[in-house]
């Protein structure tokens, strides 16, 4: 990272977030609005699927976790194909339009989903879905470290997890009523299907033109493009020289695992609970939401502190901690028999605030070691490989849930991240040997 030299340029902040010239206060409440917009309705798309795949499409609930985890996989392999080339297209055009598109795209597949026939179908419209999550997830990680100065990094990074996980709470909590409350207004299942996801169609497609009006509307920190497409696409590569950003790259392989499995497989899960208890599909929906929602708002809960946190220590020492706890999170809840049972809700407790560290740390890491004349196409190189991170998680967990149980995916990724922490305490011992 080039040193900070803002004493002669005038720059402004958004309460305690000193931000780089030339981004306004009104660009960053803009990126945090997309932020929770975005991350609420990436979540909502295992309420969806859920919902049809029972009420309309009348899936086998033996055949559940395996489509659902094919579904997630071939979703991370078109995320793969395109994160690299959003990253570097930021970097050549602008967030702005990346960020816009993404949203918009987004919109698109919830208006198709509910039009889903098949699975075929339904995964057609998972891809669609795939290139605006490639294009808005990559932007978020781009300009949460283009719009703060150094001092400020962490704290936006903790805001902007804050808001992604108020979008996940409320539009989860919210959205798993949905249907409840159109079929309690008289329409069919079928019917409340469609309108649940037209709702979120329009919301994603509102939020599209904010972004397309509110972003900065070039590339902060830098005046033009300094190295041609080629040169980007080889960098993301060959800063992986590096140790830290190795590790920030393994980061995201475990950090977006956790994060899947938790939006994945807690729903169906608790879905498929609630029809074996003897709920209807609306109502064991809205039950197994709630799992989901407890287990996303201790990301906000917990943010404060990671903050704090982050700011104080060394970003390599708080990943291994935060890989520690999730490990801990998902471990405990891998040996779960009934998710719905009250008394284990102290453990999806502490899968939350292990996922939000593991998350937190991961984007504070990438921030401090991306170069920022090629931002987009590291951080394009770090969400890709998150992707394949859930590409294996979707596409081994999925299997695992049905042939083994479904607590199966949960231990899969407690190795993962025990493997990870492994890996950060090394990368710290030699961090520090090579500075002293």
């Amino acid at each position: 990272m080039p040193p900070e030299n803002t004493a002669q340029v005038t720059t402004r902040k958004l309460g305690p977030i000193h931000l780089m010239p030339g981004v306004n206060p009104s660009h960053a409440i803009t990126f945090l609005f997309a932020d929770l917009i975005t991350i609420g309705f990436v979540a909502f798309v295992v309420i969806t699927q859920t919902y049809l795949m029972n009420a309309n499409l009348g899936v086998p609930e033996n055949l559940q976790g395996t489509i659902t985890g094919d579904m997630g996989f071939w979703s991370e392999v078109a995320i793969i194909a395109m994160v690299w080339l959003f990253g570097m297209l930021a970097d050549h055009t602008s967030r702005r339009l990346v960020m816009s598109g993404g949203l918009m795209v987004l919109g698109i597949s919830y208006i198709l989903y509910p039009f889903s026939g098949s699975v075929t179908e339904l995964l057609m419209c998972r891809l669609v879905y795939a290139v605006g999550v490639a294009a808005t997830t990559c932007m978020l990680t781009v300009i949460v470290h283009d719009y703060p100065q150094n001092r400020s990094r962490g704290k936006l990074v903790v805001a902007s997890g804050v808001f992604g996980g108020l979008g996940a709470t409320l539009i989860g909590l919210l959205g798993g009523k949905l249907p409840d409350f159109f079929i309690g207004r008289g329409a069919t299942e079928t019917e409340a299907g469609f309108y649940m996801n037209w709702v979120a169609a329009a919301i994603c497609i509102a939020a599209a033109l904010i972004a397309a009006i509110g972003i900065h509307p070039g590339v902060p920190g830098r005046d033009k493009d300094t190295h041609g497409m080629s040169k980007s696409i080889a960098v993301g590569f060959s800063e992986a020289r590096d140790p830290r950003v190795a590790l920030a790259y393994l980061s995201a392989f475990a950090a977006r695992s956790d994060l899947v499995i938790v939006g994945t497989f807690v729903v169906l899960w608790g879905t498929l609970a609630g029809q074996q208890q003897g709920l209807g599909t609306s109502e064991a929906l809205g039950q197994a939401t709630v799992l989901f929602v407890i287990a996303s708002s201790m990301s906000l809960l917990w943010a404060p502190i990671m903050g704090y946190l982050l700011d104080r220590f060394d970003h390599i020492t708080m990943l291994a901690f935060g890989a520690a706890f999730a490990s801990l999170g998902f471990g405990l809840v891998g040996f779960v028999d009934n998710p719905l049972d009250p008394a284990v809700i102290p453990l999806f407790v502490v899968l939350g605030i292990g996922q939000a560290s593991c998350f937190y740390a991961s984007q504070a890491l990438i921030g401090h070691v991306a170069p920022v004349e090629n931002r987009g196409a590291v951080v394009g190189t770090f969400s890709a490989c998150g992707a394949v991170g859930v590409l294996i998680a979707t596409g081994i967990g999925g299997r695992l849930f049905d042939s083994i149980g479904p607590g199966a995916p949960f231990l899969m990724v407690s190795l993962a991240t025990a493997a990870l922490c492994l890996f950060a305490i090394w990368v710290r011992k030699i961090s520090a040997s090579n500075s002293a």
